[in-house]
């Protein structure tokens, strides 16, 4: 896996690659007739999303890189697992520590992509619709809420990482 600083250098030159199709869009909008306009504001929107979501994983990785860290989890839990669940660990877990507010990141970011594109505001529209969500709710907001509210560990699925907040104590199990 490469390394924070690598990750890092690479989410920054993706920023500023946005930033590059965000300044041909505008330049675009302004030569173009106002039919494409609709068209150009989705652009825009997708654009904002990717870019802020660049900008939410460039911050986790500062974090990380000013000592969020890793630790390994203790062998004696990784027995007792293996044992009760008659599992085996290919390797031994390592659990990643993360701010509050960058968790709750990752537990949104995973929410977006497996609803994919539009998928969770067609689906708030939809339950605004039909009344289960009040108007100004905010479904995304609602759904990473219930998942970090009950949840003292994240494993991001894609990664296969698992990630505690600085709250998070092993000594307690």
């Amino acid at each position: 896996m490469p390394s924070p600083q690598t990750i890092l250098s690479l989410l920054l030159g993706g920023a500023i690659g946005a930033a590059g199709i965000l300044q041909g869009l505008h330049w675009r909008s302004m030569s173009s007739p106002a039919e494409n306009q609709s068209g150009l504001e989705d652009q825009l929107r997708m654009v904002n999303e990717e870019n802020e979501m660049l900008r939410r994983e460039n911050d986790s990785l500062r974090s990380l890189a000013q000592g969020g860290g890793e630790f390994a989890v203790p062998q004696e839990l990784v027995d007792r697992v293996e044992r009760e669940f008659d599992l085996r660990f290919k390797s031994t877990p390592v659990v990643r520590r993360a701010g509050s507010q960058e968790l709750r990141d990752r537990i949104s970011a995973f929410l977006e992509n497996s609803y994919g594109p539009s998928g969770i505001d067609d689906r708030q529209e939809a339950y605004h619709l039909i009344g289960w969500l009040q108007p100004g709710t905010l479904l995304s907001e609602q759904l990473t809420s219930l998942h970090f509210s009950r949840n003292r560990c994240w494993l991001d699925e894609s990664t296969g990482e698992a990630w505690v907040t600085e709250r998070f104590d092993i000594k307690i199990f």
